[in-house]
């Protein structure tokens, strides 16, 4: 019972807080672009809107950005839920299992969401902000659990090939990076696993998926990353290695940590259960290549690297859940999670019930400023940039 409430209570923790924010989330940036779009059409009669919308927004990134940007109520429902999918598909393609209601799992589950808060820069970007949440948050969360069969080895049901298919076409039009490392690791499950049709259903979608949104401008930055050489490229990856090593530092340190307690005699995790490193090298170095392929663009910045992250956070989990046999090691990870959760929920919600205020009052101004007219509204305050 105990386990099943730590579980349901760090789950649903992450679903308030996120649900919160994303309601408190005010519009900014390129989320006027979808309102922009709204009031050039809304004069059109049903018949013509329709067309006019899927010719615009035929990826699951446009899609998803402009329900969650003109529908608040929808980015507060639909948020919260990815958040949690990706939490729990990050446990699944690691562990290739589902979670169970015991402690260890409900660990596991925390650290998953801590470290992507610690391995992420300034993760708050990527998991809260309307225009970024559909290529980072629910991109990744899909491409999770479109793997999680072909990691786990489960056999899908009939009935759920259509929407394997769906969901493949949306991962593949979410983002280039997860589109990329996607594709190529669905190419590697067709030629090391035993074949089935539903594999071939949902990698025709990702093909599709992949095709219509790499032909969906803007384009890759080839041309101004090659120009740029190599040194620069580093500088500008720099954070990305920065923000990675913190969490590779922190693992390497606590197994060292755990030799040392084995090396006295303390209770230590045990080194026959010790997590493959080949396998944990693999994800390391596909986390690297998804980094320098996020470096292409379009638009790099820090929330571009989430896929990557996602990867890098996949490939730690089961160093935590093997370090976590260790008495000591355990209540040292239960502290890092609670505290991070702690710090970043906190401050996320001051700072967004502020936001979210001066949002509405800005938007109050621009509806009721007569059309033709220039709307004069006050800035937002400067938000310090920090760690989150």
């Amino acid at each position: 019972m105990r386990a099943r409430l730590a579980l349901l209570a760090l789950l649903g923790g992450i679903a308030i807080v996120h649900g919160l924010v994303a309601w408190w989330t005010p519009v900014q940036g390129e989320d006027w672009r979808h309102w922009i779009w709204q009031a050039q059409h809304a004069d059109m009669p049903m018949s013509e809107w329709f067309p006019a919308f899927a010719s615009s927004h035929f990826t699951f990134q446009d899609l998803i950005s402009y329900v969650i940007a003109r529908v608040p109520i929808a980015h507060a429902l639909l948020t919260p839920v990815a958040m949690v999918a990706l939490v729990v598909g990050m446990f699944v393609v690691a562990c290739r299992r589902l979670p169970r209601a015991t402690t260890d799992d409900a660990l596991v589950l925390a650290l998953a969401s801590t470290a992507l808060w610690l391995a992420q820069p300034r993760a708050g970007l990527a998991f809260f902000h309307i225009s970024n949440v559909a290529p980072y948050l629910y991109g990744p969360a899909l491409a999770t659990w479109l793997f999680a069969p072909l990691r786990c080895g489960w056999q899908p049901p009939r009935w759920l090939w259509p929407m394997l298919a769906l969901a493949a076409y949306c991962v593949g039009t979410s983002g280039r990076a997860t589109a990329t490392v996607s594709f190529i690791a669905f190419i590697v499950a067709l030629c090391t696993r035993p074949r089935m049709r539903w594999m071939w259903l949902a990698f025709g979608g990702l093909v599709v998926g992949v095709v219509v949104g790499y032909m969906d401008p803007p384009w890759l930055e080839l041309p101004k990353v090659v120009r740029r050489g190599l040194e620069p490229n580093l500088v500008i990856l720099r954070t990305a290695f920065e923000e990675a090593a913190e969490l590779l530092v922190l693992v390497t340190g606590l197994v060292l940590i755990n030799l040392v307690l084995a090396r006295f005699g303390r209770p230590a995790a045990a080194a026959a259960d010790a997590p493959d490193p080949r396998e944990a090298r693999r994800w390391l170095l596909t986390w690297l290549g998804t980094a320098v392929w996020c470096l292409f663009g379009p638009r790099y910045g820090d929330p571009t690297l989430a896929p990557a992250t996602v990867i890098l956070v996949i490939g730690a989990l089961p160093f935590f859940g093997w370090l976590a046999q260790s008495t000591i090691l355990r209540y040292v990870l239960i502290v890092l999670a609670v505290g991070t959760h702690a710090i970043v929920w906190s401050s996320s919600l001051r700072i967004y019930r502020d936001l979210h205020a001066r949002g509405e009052a800005r938007l109050a101004v621009f509806e009721q400023t007569p059309r033709g007219d220039a709307a004069t509204v006050p800035p937002y305050p400067n938000v310090v940039s920090n760690f989150w």
